[in-house]
């Protein structure tokens, strides 16, 4: 889900979570999005 620029700017960072799917399982990632920074 998109968060909008002044969240970013207001919290400073989001974290982010992610499933992909893996034959009958899924990989679950997490990451921080930061402001002005990419997603780690």
């Amino acid at each position: 889900m998109p968060v909008d620029r002044d969240t970013l700017i207001r919290r400073w960072y989001v974290h982010r979570i992610r499933l992909d799917s893996e034959g009958t399982g899924r990989r679950v990632r997490i990451g921080t999005e930061a402001f002005a920074r990419p997603t780690e």
